[in-house]
Formats: C-alpha cells, sequence, structure tokens
C-alpha cells in the first residue's frame, strides 16, 4: 500500500502517541524525561533561501537552549537533491522516528506557519522588505503548493493576509489552487509594472 500525504497527520499521532507510551516498556522503570522540537519546511536546497532557515534554527536555539532542536522537509524531491550534495535531511515521519528511538519522551512538531499571527507577520515584513517596489506596482509570492493536500489551504489563507494589507499583492503557487492569477483581480488605477 502507497502512503499519501494525506497519512502523515496519522503517523505523526501514532509516533507522538507511541512516544508517550514508551515509557511503558521499561517494566515499571520511569524513562527522564527528554524533550525536543523538530521543524518542518517543503525545504530548499539554494543557499540564500536556506539562510532564512538557519536564522529560524538559530532563533529557536537561543529560544529553546535546553531543548534538542532537528529539522525535517515534507518534499522528497529536496531531500535527494540535498542528499546527492551529501546533507542528509530526513522526512517528518523519519525524523519522528529516530527521535523516539533517540528516547525522546515529548517532541513539539512546528510548522514554520502554525497560525495566523504567524501569517501576519510573515506578510507584514515582506512587505516592507521590497527592494524598489512603488505603491502602484502589483507583487506576487509564489509558493510551491499542492494539489492533493489540506495544506494547500495555507495559501489560500496567506493570499488573504496578503490582500488585506495591499490590494496589489498576491499569493500564487506552482502546484495546487493558486495556479493562475487572473489579471482582473489586479486594480488598475495606476499603472502596473510585472
Amino acid at each position: 500500500m502507497k502512503l499519501t500525504r494525506h497519512m502523515m497527520p496519522l503517523l505523526v499521532m501514532i509516533a507522538l502517541l507511541c512516544c508517550s507510551l514508551n515509557g511503558f516498556a521499561a517494566h515499571g522503570e520511569k524513562k527522564p524525561e527528554k524533550k525536543a522540537i523538530l521543524l518542518v519546511a517543503f525545504g530548499t536546497s539554494d543557499p540564500e533561501a536556506r539562510k532564512v532557515f538557519d536564522r529560524i534554527d538559530e532563533q529557536t536555539r537561543k529560544a529553546f537552549s535546553d531543548v534538542e532542536i532537528r529539522w525535517a522537509f515534507t518534499s522528497k524531491m529536496i531531500r535527494a537533491k540535498l542528499a546527492r550534495e551529501g546533507k542528509v535531511l530526513d522526512s517528518p515521519e523519519t525524523a519522528m522516528a529516530r527521535l523516539m528511538s533517540d528516547g525522546y519522551t515529548h517532541v513539539a512538531v512546528l510548522s514554520l506557519l502554525s497560525s495566523a499571527r504567524d501569517m501576519e507577520t510573515v506578510a507584514g515584513t515582506l512587505m516592507k522588505n521590497i527592494p524598489g517596489r512603488k505603491p502602484e506596482d502589483a507583487v506576487i509570492f509564489m509558493g510551491h503548493g499542492t494539489g492533493h493536500h489540506p495544506a494547500d489551504a495555507i495559501y489560500l489563507a496567506m493570499n488573504q493576509v496578503f490582500q488585506e494589507i495591499d490590494s496589489r499583492a498576491f499569493v500564487r503557487t506552482v502546484e495546487g489552487n493558486l495556479r493562475e492569477l487572473d489579471i482582473s483581480e489586479i486594480p488598475f488605477e495606476r499603472p502596473t509594472r510585472f
């Protein structure tokens, strides 16, 4: 049976349950609490984009200095490309299994965008940091997207957040629900450059 991306949340829940039941296998011995944070992203093979993940890693380690921090990339293609370059990164499922095997009893799995506040912060920061943008310029932020997973809804939500900040800011994706941009969506009160 081929596992689909729809099964990932189920696998994570099973892994978390197994972590919590792990102490029962010691026949009455209480295992010491061991905590970890698993940061999960689609992934990137671009060195410049990787600097963003490095900064997130640095800030997370600073905020949780007594907790193990690990990464997982959801993109099989990105993981394979990085492996060819000698950089091995786990899928979320494999990372959870490794953490369990390493004796971690409590694992927080964090997506890089996990709340409305996260989306508002990211959108606001991006809009303030577009070099050379004039108020009349339309901006399209590109994401990967996925046509076969509920997580694609994040892109729809991000598009809404950007639209609330600026009616000329859009999110579009390579795959999924936001693949096309209808030019009629862009208000043309002033000239627009693409």
